[in-house]
């Protein structure tokens, strides 16, 4: 009766410890309790586990959880919570000073006062073929955009070998679409023109029109040194 009686006192308290016969210690989570011949309690691990009854010293075991938990609560009773401290916010101010600028360097002078810094600007192509007028036509029901216009060689040289890119542009810049055209003159003397035509097989959505002319390009033997001469071109 009174290990019975012992039981269920340990059984109502808040026990966290189980004493063995031998002296050795076991910490549970949470109360143990006692289910006829085995004593049940849950690991610190959270593993449910339980021990033969006649193994354990039930005294022993009340005294230490008592202990175990009049240390928790003197424990609580000294730690008072304390408001962690605000850390003050960096703050950071800057200026322009704070930033560095890059120095304007200055171009130096040779001895004739030139500056060298100054970069010489890349002298212009001549356009020694260009196309002077052009126009476009579409065509729904089948689909196409035609090209043609009129090529001219507006140098004082001969071309030979004439060759002519259509490309259409679109609002980006970018090439949606390029076609060779047909050149009806592969040659053109200076000041020479010739029509050409091209069709793009599938209507594409383009904000212009740009051409890409390629010849080789000859100088004309002047008529003053046909006398002297053959006459015939030379490259």
């Amino acid at each position: 009766m009174l290990g019975a009686a012992l039981l269920a006192s340990c059984t109502a308290a808040k026990a966290d410890w189980l004493v063995l016969r031998d002296g050795s210690r076991i910490e549970a989570k949470g109360p143990w309790k006692v289910s006829g011949k085995q004593i049940v309690f849950t690991t610190v691990e959270g593993k449910l586990s339980s021990l033969r009854g006649d193994l354990v010293d039930l005294d022993a075991s009340a005294r230490a959880t008592e202990e175990a938990l009049r240390e928790r609560k003197t424990g609580e009773a000294k730690t008072e919570p304390t408001a962690p401290e605000a850390k003050a916010k960096s703050r950071w101010s800057f200026t322009d000073k704070d930033f560095a600028r890059p120095q304007a360097e200055e171009p130096s002078q040779d001895d004739d006062g030139d500056k060298k810094g100054a970069k010489a600007k890349p002298p212009e192509e001549r356009q020694d073929l260009e196309v002077v007028v052009w126009s476009q036509s579409v065509d729904p029901a089948r689909n196409r955009v035609k090209v043609s216009g009129t090529l001219q060689n507006g140098s004082k040289d001969m071309a030979a070998s004439v060759e002519l890119e259509v490309q259409l542009i679109d609002r980006q810049g970018v090439v949606v679409g390029a076609q060779p055209a047909v050149v009806q003159k592969l040659s053109l003397a200076p000041g020479e023109s010739t029509d050409f035509s091209t069709t793009f097989p599938q209507i594409v959505s383009y904000q212009t029109v740009k051409f890409a002319p390629k010849a080789s390009m000859f100088k004309v033997t002047p008529k003053e040194d046909e006398d002297q001469g053959d006459g015939s071109a030379t490259p």
